[in-house]
């Protein structure tokens, strides 16, 4: 990380300047003091260029989003981390909150989780306030609630409080002014530290895969939603399912993007992440997409995800009925082919059956939150093998779905 640079080009178009006017400034007494003009620059350069020339975003109204499936190997923490990123290389001011234990999107901005010896387990158990624990990035716009090892307990942590599922609501609410945007980045589990996060968002991200294993995932994820709704009162703002890691010239997958249209049209977005492996080698490096290569189909789609998502929603409701969907799901799993596609007629035929036949060390504890506010001065307020193995996998749904509704029930009594 502490080798990423930005191209002298790419600097003038993220400042929404010319060549010609930063040539200027840097030899004029503005942005002398940073070292006048050169090819590349660090991504703390861009932070006190815009802070000296003032080009901020106007601010929207803080929205907390949270990137969660149940369903595992989904690229959650790729999308998150990119996605915040990229929101604070555009002047954003951002925090970055990493709820899995295994520390991932803290990585992914290069810090080494194992060194954070104060985290987002002292936030929500311990009660420490997230300007003391939020840790600055290579942008100054960005900032991280970094996660380790001793997130895993955290459930067992939080189960003896008073209001356990509305720790994180409030804990962000005291640095509602702080941040125009909270990108949150879970693991792939239903408890007490994704009910939280739940509870604390105003947009739920999903991404999933173009294959028909996500239709399960989501329709677990919605009855949770409905339970939430119903033993809570808790609708979130907005739903948006992202399609990542989608391949056009795979049947399998354009079939299963149009089954995820058909069934889901209200939340389902009209673009897709397309596959690419720099999602991959980028987290390899510990370097966000942007860093890494902005030029990038993979960089290029994170863009239009932003696009479709950050801006203030219209209609404050998104509630899918979960008999439709579970209707939904039941014919799609009745009517899957275990066999690989080519087993079928023609490729065509298979896929169509199988899916519509239906990352520098932390500070140590008492020195994360030192000199953390914001540079930007900008005030304006403005996503018979088979049958066993189905078998198998319906229990573990049931297994599931039965701890995320004690999850639910365990959090209405602690509010009884």
């Amino acid at each position: 990380m502490e080798n990423a640079k930005y191209l002298r080009k790419r600097l003038v178009e993220l400042l929404d300047t010319t060549e010609e006017a930063l040539r200027d400034l840097e030899t004029s007494g503005l942005l002398a003091p940073f070292g006048g003009p050169r090819d590349s620059y660090s991504p703390a350069v861009l932070s006190s260029y815009r802070r000296a020339l003032n080009v901020y975003p106007k601010r929207q109204l803080a929205r907390r989003q949270l990137f969660l499936n149940f369903k595992g190997g989904t690229g959650k923490t790729s999308l998150s981390v990119s996605y915040a990123h990229r929101l604070a290389e555009l002047g954003h001011r951002v925090l970055l909150v990493d709820l899995d234990s295994q520390g991932h999107a803290s990585k992914c901005v290069g810090f080494e989780a194992e060194e954070c010896e104060v985290t987002l387990f002292d936030v929500l158990v311990k009660s420490r306030p997230v300007r003391e624990v939020a840790v600055p990035t290579i942008l100054d716009e960005l900032h991280l609630l970094p996660s380790n090892l001793r997130m895993s307990t955290v459930d067992l942590s939080l189960m003896p409080m008073t209001n356990r599922e509305r720790r994180m609501q409030r804990a962000l609410d005291a640095v509602v002014e702080d941040y125009d945007f909270v990108i949150m980045d879970a693991p792939p589990s239903f408890g007490l530290l994704n009910l939280n996060a739940l509870i604390a968002c105003h947009d739920l991200i999903v991404p999933v895969l173009p294959d028909f294993l996500s239709f399960h995932g989501l329709k677990l994820l919605f009855e949770t939603l409905d339970d939430l709704a119903e033993d809570m009162d808790h609708r979130l703002d907005r739903i948006f399912i992202a399609i990542n890691q989608y391949n056009p010239t795979t049947t399998i997958a354009r079939t299963a993007r149009g089954a995820l249209e058909q069934h889901y049209p209200e939340h389902i977005l009209p673009m897709v992440i397309r596959q690419c492996t720099k999602f991959a080698q980028a987290s390899g490096e510990g370097v966000p997409i942007f860093l890494f290569d902005p030029s990038s189909k993979a960089a290029e789609d994170i863009d239009a995800l932003i696009a479709h998502t950050r801006l203030e929603p219209k209609v404050s409701e998104a509630h899918v009925d979960t008999n439709t969907v579970a209707q939904a799901v039941g014919s799609t799993q009745s009517t899957v082919d275990p066999r690989p596609t080519g087993a079928m007629d023609t490729p065509e035929a298979g896929a169509t059956a199988a899916m519509t036949a239906s990352s520098p060390p932390c500070p140590a504890a008492g020195t994360g939150g030192t000199n953390l506010g914001h540079a930007n001065p900008h005030t304006e307020l403005d996503s018979a093998s088979g049958q066993d193995e189905a078998r198998t996998d319906q229990a573990a749904r049931n297994r599931t779905h039965s701890t995320s509704q004690e999850a639910v029930s365990t959090a209405k009594e602690s509010i009884s």
